[in-house]
């Protein structure tokens, strides 16, 4: 039981607290308002569209978890919102909400001793509450990282439009993005991967990221 209680309590810990990550609550709570619904140019997403992709997919595996009945949305469409920006300030309020109350919800099953973490739920094909809660973890953390990517490269534009400089062209740090550029282009499938590297030694000197 010591061990079960302990168990639980890190998986709780690991959706909700800081530690490696930022923390969800302040960074969606405290987003800047002008910067909700821009894109980054190459950019994949708006922060909007992966706000509303985290609330969703937090409340399918949420509902499957605990509803036999429960329907997943069509895949892609159905994880994505329509629009690129939130139409109304209060939407963006009203997702965060409803996000941070679903991550209270799992956690309560997360810590519900009479939920079995490691039994397979009776309506899925192998999935168990551990699994699910995992899986919530991983893809709420790698969303949230995407979203700070996005926040710090707008509000490093931001800041470079008001105080453009031209480097010498043969200081070290213009040599050093000559010879980045120069490299070939690395594949990839993943399309944040694919941005940042198109961005490489325009944004890399200026983003700090903190998870």
């Amino acid at each position: 039981m010591e061990n079960s209680d302990s168990l639980r309590e890190h998986i709780v810990n690991l959706l909700t607290k800081a530690e490696a990550h930022v923390d969800v609550r302040s960074e969606l709570e405290s987003f800047p308002t002008k910067l909700r619904g821009r894109k980054p140019p190459g950019a994949p997403h708006t922060p909007w569209q992966l706000l509303e992709h985290i609330r969703i997919a937090q409340w399918d595996i949420l509902r499957f978890s605990v509803d036999a009945n429960h329907a997943s949305p069509k895949w892609p469409e159905g994880y994505w919102p329509e629009n690129d920006t939130p139409p109304s300030d209060k939407a963006w309020e009203k997702s965060v909400r409803q996000f941070l109350a679903d991550l209270n919800a799992m956690c309560e099953l997360v810590r519900d001793p009479a939920r079995d973490l490691l039994a397979r739920i009776p309506h899925g094909t192998g999935q168990t509450l551990l699994r699910e809660a995992l899986l919530l973890a991983d893809h709420n953390a790698y969303h949230l990282g995407q979203l700070v990517m996005v926040r710090k490269t707008l509000e490093s534009e931001k800041e470079h439009g008001s105080r453009s400089r031209v480097k010498p062209p043969h200081s070290p740090k213009a040599k050093a993005r000559k010879n980045r550029s120069a490299r070939k282009p690395r594949k990839t499938t993943d399309k944040y991967a694919e941005w940042l590297l198109s961005r490489q030694g325009t944004i890399d000197k200026d983003i700090d990221l903190e998870f």
